[in-house]
């Protein structure tokens, strides 16, 4: 490409700054307006890991093409907007975890799952791309990473259909 090298810092810089930030602030906002995700009969969790499904399934329709693109300003575009829906899905998901959770061992699961977090994801993502890239290429690395999201896609799903059955299970909901 014949991008220099301060504007590429400079993109990349405001995409990985706006891009989850805004998602972090519309989830919260668009799963408050939905009645939040806390309540006595865990409904609006149900409800809640489906909207997380869908912000999970619209980064995933993202992270493919930016993972298959070659130009530059299409992937620009597409990587925003992963970052967006995972940003927009990251304060929900964490807050129907937690409330899954008694209020005596709360405190430990939010430590133990952001160690999970940082560990297993942040920090395993870079390292997994340069193992890839050595191994493959740089180019298979950023997909492997990219591509991985569709992990955590599956287990919102697979989240989302337990609460839903335990919902119906015990009566309190029909259809979410």
């Amino acid at each position: 490409l014949s991008l220099s090298l301060s504007l590429s810092l400079s993109l990349s810089l405001s995409l990985s700054l706006t891009g989850p930030t805004a998602g972090v602030f519309f989830g919260g906002w668009f799963i408050d307006k939905h009645g939040g995700y806390k309540d006595e009969t865990g409904h609006a969790a149900a409800a809640t890991l489906k909207r997380c499904t869908v912000f999970g399934a619209l980064a995933l329709a993202f992270a493919i093409p930016a993972a298959f693109l070659s130009s530059f300003w299409p992937i620009q575009i597409a990587m925003w907007f992963v970052l967006f829906w995972g940003g927009a899905l990251i304060s929900p998901a964490t807050g129907v975890c937690i409330n899954a959770v008694s209020p005596e061992l709360r405190a430990f699961s939010s430590a133990l799952s952001m160690f999970c977090y940082n560990i297993l994801g942040y920090s395993a993502a870079p390292y997994v791309c340069g193992l890839l890239a050595q191994q493959f290429s740089l180019r298979w690395g950023f997909r492997a990473v990219l591509l991985s999201s569709s992990v955590a896609f599956v287990g919102l799903t697979m989240a989302w259909y337990a609460a839903l059955t335990l919902c119906v299970s015990v009566g309190v909901c029909v259809c979410v």
